[in-house]
């Protein structure tokens, strides 16, 4: 048994598959405890049950098919390792990170402004954790705080899942542009002496760089020579969940 959505959002019914031969056997009207467990009793019979961790299933399931084993099936029990593991990443990533100076550019140097994009995340992502936090406190359900703020429900969930603000921030502010890998070389070739922006544009696009000029002339001048070798990247989060479901698949 899964959900799929009517109005994403808002409205979601439940479908019901035989898992031996494949087939659809029934659709819900939703996805509450009670239908489930009105649609099992009507149903007798029924010895495993395969859900995802839905705690509407789970008490439906229960109480209509109290005999019934409850098992996940192996896309939710890779969704809860990605998860688990792109949460232990996120919570800790920050630590692996060496403090950078700030910059102190020479006055002939001109100082390129830091995108607006990740600012305005940030508050919004302070915003929405603030308004969440105060409804959960409140009683709200996940339901409820979803129609009173307009957002999807998987979004309230990872807010509310989350352990603390700081976990949302460091994944909001950790994207990736499209300057990643290139900000080695451009820290290079600037020690190195060349600061014309034209010019170190025109080698890293020859290089695959995809981005336009304003992204490349935001790069970060550095008030002291950095060394001429390539730092190693830390790897993101989704990398490391990828990885750790590339281990869980030859293990299976």
């Amino acid at each position: 048994m899964d959900d799929f959505a009517l109005r994403r959002g808002h409205e979601y019914g439940t479908l019901l598959i035989d898992m031996q031969s494949r087939r659809p056997v029934d659709l819900l009207a939703d996805r509450r405890a009670e239908t489930l467990r009105d649609w099992l009793t009507q149903h007798p019979g029924v010895e495993i049950i395969c859900r995802d961790r839905a705690g509407a299933y789970a008490e439906g399931a229960r109480s209509g098919a109290p005999h019934a084993v409850q098992v996940a099936d192996r896309w939710h029990l890779w969704r809860n390792l990605g998860e688990a593991v792109e949460r232990t990443v996120i919570r800790h990533h920050a630590c692996l990170r060496e403090p950078v100076p700030e910059a102190v550019p020479p006055a002939s140097v001109p100082v390129a402004t830091a995108p607006a994009e990740q600012p305005r995340l940030v508050v919004r992502t302070q915003q929405r954790h603030a308004a969440i936090e105060q409804l959960r406190t409140a009683g709200y359900s996940l339901s409820r705080i979803s129609r009173e703020l307009k957002l999807a429900r998987n979004t309230v969930r990872r807010f509310l899942r989350a352990d603390g603000l700081d976990e949302l921030v460091v994944k909001t502010t950790s994207r990736s542009t499209l300057l990643d890998g290139f900000e080695p070389y451009l820290h290079q070739r600037w020690t190195e002496g060349c600061t014309n922006a034209a010019e170190l544009f025109a080698e890293i696009r020859n290089a695959g760089y995809r981005g336009g000029v304003p992204r490349c002339a935001a790069i970060y001048v550095p008030s002291a020579p950095l060394s001429p070798l390539p730092r190693s990247r830390l790897p993101s989060s989704r990398s490391v969940r990828s990885s750790a479901g590339s281990c869980a698949s030859l293990a299976g």
